[in-house]
């Protein structure tokens, strides 16, 4: 097996056990990284490029809206459902433009919603699916 296996099956392995909230994370660090990605693609000019990594990205803000609990997440729910738009909406028109503040934008948008979920996680490694008052807070906040 060469390393790109061996990495594949690890990164298999690590989603298949991880807890809901260290799923979440995951998502929001693939979704920084496409973004990241995305911006370089910017800069080299690589039109494709662009479109490929703004894809991927907005996939994962997709995964990430369809599993916010509307029904139980009350106005964490809302704001999270509000920032998944605003993000989206960012990244349709960074793709139009190749607009890299856009993309910057959302990068910090994302990583403060990573940090509060790695925060709640470490927090309480019992939490599993609840949503934590801290959380409800900094989702009020943004």
């Amino acid at each position: 097996m060469n390393d790109t296996r061996h990495i594949q099956a690890y990164k298999q392995s690590e989603v298949g056990t991880a807890s809901k909230m260290r799923l979440v994370i995951m998502m929001y660090d693939g979704v920084i990284r496409f973004l990241n990605e995305c911006k370089e693609k910017i800069k080299e000019g690589d039109i494709a490029g662009r479109g490929l990594y703004i894809s991927k990205a907005q996939k994962v803000i997709n995964e990430l809206q369809e599993s916010v609990n509307r029904q139980k997440g009350g106005e964490v729910a809302e704001n999270l459902e509000r920032l998944y738009g605003f993000i989206t909406s960012n990244l349709t028109n960074a793709n139009i433009n190749g607009d890299t503040s856009l993309i910057d934008q959302s990068i910090k948008v994302l990583k403060k919603l990573r940090d509060a979920w790695q925060q709640v996680m470490s927090t309480d490694e019992n939490l599993q699916g609840k949503t934590a008052p801290k959380m409800q807070k900094f989702a009020m906040h943004l």
